[in-house]
């Protein structure tokens, strides 16, 4: 009796399961029928729920009380399998609410929006957190505002931050090339109807007597090959004989501006179109007309103004007010254009807008583009291994920076000191943020005055600085030092440039000052200049010093034109040398080997237009000037 109970209870199962599933496949159907037009997938799917609903059907009718067991394990499968399928349908078909509900429990299966309206996949892509990148592009197939092409295809999978870039249909191109037919004798509508299902949209509509049928085209100024965009004249016959100087007047009320030229062209009305907004009547088409239909017009003597539509009127709200989703939707409702760039800020919350190139309460038209600034939020300092990494990522995310170079005994060359801003500090709007650069160790700039040429090189080698020679005129001996650019004692970094002047060992006499003196043929007089030549002793300038009044001087454009990075490092170096020596100001010239930028290139320090100071022998200011290695 238990036993006859317990299989009753089986059998009852059985057949509730077999019932849900018959009713699934039936909605399935419903749902193919209504919204996926037949296709051969869902078709198939079909087939095999019948199979199998058929089959346990008649399993059931037949089998033996002791295999309910079994068949209740199997159509429990067959049920998992048809929810699946039914769960698919609901997001692929886009219906809601259902499809929200189907999303909790769906296996992320991408919908398709081919052909559907961009409203539809905002609205999708924010409640499945999907970024969505919008392209436009010219179709004449796809209605203005559908989706051409979408990235993810149908039916594939997907998951939550996943980008779904979506080609957005931008209308017809206007300047397509198409083949234009010959369609002279055509009649008035049928030529209207032609250039409007070709786009045509530089057409000009005339008229002239003639003995072909009234409104039949007589000639048309392009035939094959031509842009909708190419002016293109068609001549109408007007019959025999003029209409008159009076027109009673027809309404244009929601006529095209192309059929009201077409009719205004034949009466030879005087006209002026105006535009306005309107909410009800199509871009291009008659609002109202000034002479209302059915009264009189003298073409000679009356002037028709009509009002063709601009579209409905959008007024901008306040987008600062609002999240992204809203946004988009609001520009694709009112068919409109968005160019969004983002960047970092510390004060707008991340998805905000900052700054927007419309502001609330702006009338505009459709197909306008509003160019939006988006805020992605605080942007905190992160570590880096190098300069290189440091330079990408600030240039990466627009942040200001600027490079300071500095001696160091712990840092090597070329390796990062130290920033002006720690790890995980926020970087606020409008900061620079300052890199000391370590230039290598620190070095005591000896005393090179009076030391021999060859003494001198080997004492830069030894501390590892650059020496360059120049010569000027002294008493002292040849090749002897007589200046040094940087001060005895000063500390610089490794490797800098210091430029020593070296006596050339010639001097300079007065001797010839006097002998032009008298020309006269009077021997005593010429006696006493010779014995003048003979007493005089020869002068010798002392070695010329500098001004001890430091004088402020402005770096002029010839700087600019000793930076050559075609010949390379060592050429830039030099002519800096040589161009500060002339100035008497006082320069230490840095090598940056980490730097992109080629060889002998300007980086940063003195610069023209720069404010410099001349060098006096115990006050001199040194100027730090960067260059690539």
């Amino acid at each position: 009796m238990k036993k006859n109970k317990k299989d009753k209870n089986k059998k009852l199962l059985t057949y509730i399961l077999l019932g849900i599933s018959i009713f699934l496949i039936l909605i399935n159907i419903v749902i193919n029928i209504k919204y996926l037009n037949n296709n051969l997938l869902s078709l198939i799917n079909y087939v095999i729920l019948i199979f199998f609903s058929l089959f346990f059907t008649l399993y059931i009718i037949n089998c033996k009380e002791a295999k309910y067991t079994l068949l209740n394990i199997s159509l429990s499968l067959f049920l998992v399998f048809n929810l699946i399928v039914l769960n698919n349908s609901f997001v692929t078909v886009n219906i809601s609410p259902l499809q929200k509900f189907a999303s909790k429990f769906s296996l992320n299966s991408m919908p398709d929006f081919t052909n559907k309206p961009l409203e539809k996949v905002i609205t999708w892509a924010n409640e499945n957190n999907i970024t969505l990148n919008e392209t436009y592009e010219n179709s004449d197939i796809v209605t203005e505002q559908n989706i051409i092409y979408q990235s993810i295809k149908t039916g594939s999978s997907f998951s939550k931050n996943d980008t779904l870039d979506v080609i957005v249909s931008d209308g017809p191109s206007k300047d397509k090339e198409i083949i234009l037919s010959d369609l002279t004798t055509h009649n008035l509508e049928d030529v209207l109807q032609y250039i409007e299902e070709n786009y045509l949209n530089n057409v000009k509509i005339e008229y002239e007597i003639s003995d072909f049928k009234e409104d039949s085209l007589i000639k048309q100024s392009k035939i094959g090959t031509v842009k909708r965009s190419d002016a293109i004249t068609f001549t109408f016959s007007l019959g025999a004989e003029s209409k008159g100087d009076n027109v009673k007047l027809i309404s244009l009320y929601n006529m095209s501006k192309l059929r009201a030229e077409a009719y205004l062209a034949k009466y030879k009305i005087n006209y002026e179109f105006q535009k306005d907004f309107s909410s009800s009547i199509k871009k291009d088409h008659i609002i109202k007309q000034s002479i209302s239909e059915g009264n009189t017009l003298n073409i000679n003597n009356d002037k028709l103004i009509l009002t063709l539509s601009k579209g409905k009127k959008i007024e901008v709200p306040e987008l600062k007010e609002m999240s992204l989703d809203k946004i988009l939707k609001f520009i694709s409702t009112n068919k409109l254009r968005i160019e969004i760039e983002e960047k970092f800020d510390d004060t707008i919350q991340k998805g905000k807008v900052i700054s927007a190139s419309v502001n609330k309460g702006d009338i505009i038209e459709e197909k306008t583009t509003i160019k939006l600034v988006l805020s992605k939020g605080k942007i905190t300092m992160p570590e880096f291994k190098d300069i290189e990494e440091f330079k990408a990522w600030a240039e990466k995310n627009g942040i200001g920076y600027q490079i300071e170079y500095e001696a160091s005994d712990d840092v090597e060359n070329g390796k990062i000191i130290s920033f002006s801003h720690k790890t995980k500090d926020v970087i606020k709007n409008g900061d620079t943020i300052t890199v000391v650069i370590s230039s290598g160790k620190q070095i005591t700039v000896p005393n090179f005055i009076g030391m021999s040429k060859q003494a001198i090189t080997k004492k830069c080698n030894s501390i590892n600085l650059k020496c360059s020679f120049q010569y000027s005129s002294s008493t002292k001996t040849k090749d002897t030092a007589i200046r040094q650019s940087l001060t005895a004692g000063s500390k610089v970094a490794e490797k800098s440039s210091i430029s020593i002047t070296l006596s050339n060992g010639k001097t300079t006499t007065n001797s010839n000052t006097n002998t032009n003196s008298n020309t006269n043929s009077n021997s005593g007089s010429s006696n006493q200049n010779n014995n003048n030549q003979q007493t005089q002793t020869p002068t010798t300038p002392s070695t010329p010093t500098p001004s001890c009044t430091p004088q402020e001087i402005t770096i002029t454009r010839e700087l600019n034109n000793i930076f050559s990075p075609t010949r390379g490092y060592q050429y830039s170096y030099d002519a800096l040398q040589s161009y500060f020596a002339k100035l008497n100001v006082k320069i230490n010239i840095v090598a940056d080997s980490t730097s992109s930028k080629a060889s002998g290139s300007f980086i940063s320090g003195v610069e023209m237009g720069s404010k410099v100071t001349t060098c006096c022998p115990n006050d001199c200011k040194t100027y730090t000037i960067v260059i690539s290695k």
